[in-house]
């Protein structure tokens, strides 16, 4: 689902599966655990099944959520090795190849706004988001923390990223397509990974309770 044509507006984010297993890469005698595709898949789609349909909404959420900027289907273009997808992240450096990856299929991704114009003339933005990456790593498809990337409009990754449980996932989505920025950026520029885990349970795949 590549043909950004079948929406008028720019992506405000995307989703990239980077976790495909490690069957591939393996050899014998590394003394790794051995993941296939399939095992990896089974994984994935409970992850998408937790994070894209709620049961509070209709089968066709995820393309109401992210439209066609869904890459998750080419381990050779998405891929990421480590269990974090966040270790091929340089902040504030280069595009993370992943992410170039998908936005050479979607170049029009963060176009649109009306700020974009600005922004790119203005040197202080440079913390502004953008847009916002959701990415279906290892941990996220094992563990359910779903990684959070904010690009600006360089497509730079900012400073501060944030796993959500994967129930939080079209929450954090719809709050930056209506304008919020989902991730607390400051201008101290700390590296920092944030878990938001409300209920202090380390499950990324519970749901924390609603408080009375």
């Amino acid at each position: 689902m590549t043909d950004s044509g079948g929406w008028n507006r720019a992506a405000g984010a995307i989703w990239i599966r980077t976790w495909y297993g490690n069957e591939a890469y393996l050899g014998e005698g590394s003394g790794e655990d051995i993941v296939t595709r399939a095992s990896a898949d089974e994984a994935y789609l409970r992850l998408w099944r937790k994070a894209l349909h709620p049961y509070q909404y209709h089968y066709r959420f995820d393309a109401d959520m992210f439209g066609p900027f869904i890459f998750d289907d080419n381990d050779a273009a998405y891929r990421v090795t480590a269990r974090d997808a966040d270790d091929e992240v340089e902040l504030m450096d280069d595009i993370p190849s992943f992410i170039l990856s998908a936005l050479m299929r979607c170049p029009d991704a963060m176009e649109g706004s009306s700020e974009q114009k600005m922004m790119e003339e203005d040197d202080h933005t440079e913390l502004a988001q953008s847009l916002l990456v959701v990415v279906a790593d290892r941990e996220a498809c094992e563990e359910g923390w779903v990684l959070l990337i904010a690009l600006n409009h360089r497509g730079q990754a900012l400073h501060l990223r944030v796993r959500c449980k994967a129930y939080l996932v079209w929450e954090q989505v719809n709050h930056f397509r209506d304008g919020g920025d989902p991730l607390d950026i400051m201008e101290g520029k700390d590296n920092i990974v944030d878990y938001l885990d409300a209920n202090r349970s380390g499950d990324g795949w519970d749901e924390d309770e609603t408080q009375a």
